[in-house]
């Protein structure tokens, strides 16, 4: 089997990370799992090392957007903010990252605003207006970009949430 660096392995049934070879290659150098390299390495014979089962739990770390989270419907409504800012948003603005204005008779949406104007609906401290709304009873609220401290008003399914997308697409046609 061949050895590869910061893979686990069983060691007399403990866990340890293959780190190197020896300089003449006789001994796989490991440590145990979790610590340090170079304070507590040592050596042994590769042939003694079994590949240790992938029984442990693993924790992986993704940038946000990058795959749907365990709330499928925030997720939608995310990437579909970000589709509908796309189709009616001017490009020289990043719509799909900011939103964009437009108003019909199925959404609103306006990006997030810092104006700071004490008559800007959306910039008010007291019952600001949506970033999106979906006139059918869908509110989402952002802070500066469509996704960030997201908050939604509305108790809408993963399921309607794919309609209401469609609907607000064919509506900008």
């Amino acid at each position: 089997m061949k050895l590869v660096p910061g893979n686990m392995y069983l060691d007399k049934g403990s866990a340890v990370e293959f780190s190197r070879m020896s300089p003449n290659g006789e001994y796989a150098i490991v440590h145990p799992s979790g610590e340090p390299d170079m304070q507590s390495c040592y050596g042994v014979k590769p042939s003694t090392l079994k590949l240790k089962p992938c029984s442990e739990k693993v924790t992986v770390v993704i940038p946000h957007g990058m795959i749907p989270d365990e709330d499928l419907r925030a997720q939608l409504i995310e990437v579909g903010i970000r589709l509908i800012a796309e189709k009616c948003g001017d490009d020289d603005n990043f719509p799909e990252k900011y939103g964009a204005k437009f108003d019909n008779n199925v959404f609103s949406m306006h990006p997030y605003c810092w104006c700071e104007k004490e008559d800007c609906k959306y910039c008010r401290d007291y019952d600001p207006a949506p970033n999106f709304a979906y006139h059918g009873g869908l509110k989402v609220h952002w802070y500066k970009y469509i996704g960030r401290s997201m908050e939604i008003e509305g108790d809408v399914s993963a399921e309607k949430m794919l309609d209401i997308i469609r609907e607000c697409l064919e509506s900008i046609s």
